[in-house]
């Protein structure tokens, strides 16, 4: 049984070595999963807020999406319903909107209404001469 003392004290040494490596690495593992987990809390201490805002924010959208749907629905029911051309469930604007004024004639080969105004226009005041100097 003799064998070499010194060939098996140094692969106890060396193992040693490797072992107190490998706990001097997990403990600087676990040090830096503390200081990010430190940045996260701070981060999400942070940003909660945000979120809470952003949730209030969606709330108060859907009610007022709900609102302008409901106030839709009521102008539907109080609008004149038109004859059977309108297909279901849409109406025209009413008629005084799709009334428009009417233009008079243009000259042949003038675009429509180049330097015409409106009737429904009421006419512009004429514009005073410049003063002599």
């Amino acid at each position: 049984m003799d064998e070499n003392p010194r060939g098996l004290q140094g692969s106890i040494d060396s193992l040693n070595q490797s072992v107190n490596s490998l706990i001097s690495l997990f403990k600087e593992a676990a040090e830096s999963l503390k200081m990010e987990e430190a940045e996260a809390n701070l981060i999400s201490k942070r940003i909660d807020p945000i979120f809470q805002k952003l949730e209030e924010i969606s709330e108060q959208n859907k009610k007022i999406a709900r609102g302008i749907v409901a106030i839709a629905d009521m102008i539907e029911e109080r609008m004149p319903r038109r004859g059977p051309s309108a297909p279901s469930g849409m109406q025209g604007p009413p008629p005084a909107m799709m009334q428009r004024p009417s233009m008079p004639p243009s000259a042949p080969g003038m675009p429509p209404a180049m330097g015409m105004r409106p009737t429904s226009l009421p006419p512009r005041p004429p514009v005073p001469p410049a003063p002599p100097r």
